[in-house]
C-alpha cells in the first residue's frame, strides 16, 4: 500500500526540507496534518525558521540527537515558526493541546512546535529568553 501525500495548503516543500541543501522530506503524516490545521486555526502566515533536517545539519544547528526535527533516521515531527503575532501563537499552541513540545525562545523570536511520541501525551510548554 502506497503512502498518500499530505497537502499543506499554506506550506511548501521548500519551506519544510532540509536547509543545508541535501533536500530532505520526511515528516510524519499526523504532524503535517496537525500544522496545516493550527494554520488554519491561527488565520494568520507561519514562516518556516527550521523545518526538517539531517542528521548533519541537525548536529551543526545544535539540536539534540533525539531531535524531532530529525528526518534522515525517522520522519520528522518539529518546525521552528515566526508570524506577527507570537503571543497569539503561543497561546492558541498552548490552548488547543495540538502539539507537546511548545517552546517560545523570545529573544529569537521563534516558536519550536513538535509532536513527541516519546513524550506521551504530557506538554511541554515554555519561554525561553534566548
Amino acid at each position: 500500500m502506497s503512502n498518500p501525500i499530505v497537502v499543506v495548503e499554506n506550506f511548501t516543500i521548500n519551506e519544510l526540507m532540509c536547509k543545508c541543501g541535501c533536500k530532505r522530506f520526511n515528516y510524519s503524516r499526523e504532524f503535517l496534518i496537525t500544522l496545516q490545521n493550527f494554520r488554519y486555526s491561527i488565520r494568520v502566515p507561519l514562516i518556516v525558521t527550521s523545518g526538517c533536517r539531517c542528521v548533519a545539519h541537525n548536529k551543526k544547528t545544535g539540536g539534540k540527537s533525539t531531535s524531532c526535527h530529525e528526518c534522515e533516521t525517522k520522519q520528522a515531527s518539529a518546525i521552528d515558526i515566526t508570524c506577527q503575532d507570537m503571543g497569539k501563537a503561543f497561546a492558541l499552541a498552548e490552548k488547543q493541546e495540538c502539539f507537546n513540545e511548545i517552546i517560545w525562545y523570545t529573544k529569537s523570536n521563534f516558536i519550536h512546535l513538535g509532536i513527541d511520541k516519546k513524550q506521551g501525551s504530557s506538554i511541554y510548554s515554555e519561554k525561553i529568553n534566548l
